[in-house]
């Protein structure tokens, strides 16, 4: 033990003497890299009875085979390391509930892991995963799973098999859809999405929580799927610029353009046409007042997933350009 650390020497020799069940040598406080363990005193390995072994905040870039020894231990806690695998023989710590990886450096995850029957409480937060392995979905008395930070682009369906599952947080993935099986995680009450560019379900019945995505898959499930032919124009800009009438022309190629009174507030015109199969596609034509007055309830109305129109008059060159384009800037990129 002479490149350890004298403050974690002394930690283990009383652990030792004492037959302590928990050793703490965890490095969290922000001491330099010196005073942090690079690998695990071979002595901890001697200590079999442990059940609780921290070692978060330290420098381990690998977890030895001789971690199988400590056949006693229900929770390690390995956070804030460098770990960028994991040894199959962690596999053999069979009374393990609690084990966490957060803040490491892991791309994969061995299939051993799906023999850590009694693990309750797994946290892979901010590692590198970008994939997941079906033998996840092995560990059945699971109820707490994160995810978070990782690069995560699809889930397995495999995860319905986590049926005592109740918090699952999947915040700052890359997921795109979720997979229907995971409205069938009956106990699942704490459900973190955000961060995530999820189409499906749409945005807003994501945001509502699970019992609005479980009630999603069950209408799909029920009714099938069927498109919303629909969509919300937004035509902005300063007052004068010619917005009511621009939007006029658009419902009414014929429209005629007489001298428009000053919008005021916020008028819409519904816009539909005939597509191909017969089916009409209607447009929501919103059309803002351009006054300052009106400009503090914009904020109210602009929503994402809509197509917007600046309208400027060059011949008054007064269009704050940055303005218009800073507000629907900033409403779409974080409604």
């Amino acid at each position: 033990m002479t490149n350890t650390p004298q403050h974690f020497l002394e930690k283990i020799r009383e652990a030792k003497e004492k037959q302590l069940t928990e050793l703490d040598l965890s490095n969290d406080w922000g001491t330099n890299d010196k005073e942090k363990l690079t690998e695990i005193p071979a002595e901890v390995f001697e200590l079999e009875w442990l059940e609780v072994l921290n070692l978060s905040g330290n420098q381990l870039t690998t977890l030895p085979e001789a971690i199988a020894r400590l056949q006693q231990l229900t929770s390690l806690y390995l956070s804030d390391n460098q770990l960028t695998a994991l040894p199959e023989a962690i596999a053999r710590l069979q009374q393990l509930t609690f084990l966490d990886l957060s803040h490491n450096k892991l791309t994969t995850l061995p299939e051993a892991i799906a023999r850590l029957q009694q693990l309750t409480s797994l946290n892979l937060s901010r590692n590198k995963l970008t994939t997941l392995p079906e033998a996840i979905a092995s560990l059945q008395q699971l109820t707490s799973l994160d995810l978070s930070y990782n690069g995560l682009t699809t889930l397995p369906e495999a995860i319905t098999r986590l049926q005592q599952l109740t918090s699952l947080n999947l915040s700052g993935n890359k997921l795109t859809t979720l997979p229907e099986a995971i409205a069938r995680l009956q106990q699942l009450t704490s459900l973190y999405l955000r961060g995530n560019p999820i189409e499906k379900p749409p945005p807003e019945i994501v945001e509502q929580g699970i019992e609005a995505i479980r009630d999603y898959f069950r209408q799909l499930q029920a009714e099938g799927t069927d498109y919303l032919y629909e969509a919300k124009l937004l035509i902005v800009g300063e007052g004068g610029a010619g917005k009511t009438t621009l939007a006029k022309k658009i419902k009414d190629q014929n429209y005629q353009l007489p001298e428009e009174d000053t919008t005021k507030g916020i008028e819409v015109i519904q816009w539909s046409f005939p597509m191909e199969d017969g089916r009409k596609f209607r447009v929501n034509i919103w059309d803002f007042g351009g006054q300052e007055i009106y400009h503090a309830t914009h904020q109210f109305f602009l929503t994402k997933r809509s197509l917007y129109v600046l309208v400027a008059d060059t011949r008054k060159e007064d269009t704050d350009f940055y303005y218009w384009l800073n507000v629907v800037e900033l409403i779409t990129v974080h409604c």
